[in-house]
């Protein structure tokens, strides 16, 4: 779930951010919230912002629940792809990540497993 508050302004284009970020290094967001939570004091914001963080939360109890999967986009796949050139051209300079890769069966695999 990427979250992101502000007290003016950006919330929306920061927590799409977030959201790709996470799913750039395998993971699989459930959803995102970008809140403005500054100046403005009004309760019907608030009240918006608490619903969203609660329907949020309910569909992350249910993915859990129900292990569900996510196939990787296109994106993910290529963002993949890119990691791992990285990581085998460079196992020298990142050993800790080369050996971690090998652990895990990804330098030989599609997408993380």
């Amino acid at each position: 779930m990427a979250v992101a508050t502000t007290a003016v302004t950006g919330e929306k284009g920061v927590s799409a951010y977030l959201r790709d970020v996470f799913r750039i290094f395998g993971a699989r967001p459930i959803g995102e919230l970008g809140a403005r939570l500054g100046f403005e004091d009004t309760s019907i914001e608030q009240g918006k912002i608490f619903n969203r963080v609660i329907e949020l939360a309910n569909d992350l109890i249910r993915a859990i629940e129900e292990a569900r999967e996510y196939p990787p986009s296109q994106m993910d796949l290529l963002s993949f792809q890119g990691f791992k050139n990285i990581i085998i051209k460079n196992k020298d300079i990142f050993k800790a990540d080369y050996e971690y890769w090998k652990v895990k069966g990804w330098l030989e695999a599609d997408f993380y497993s």
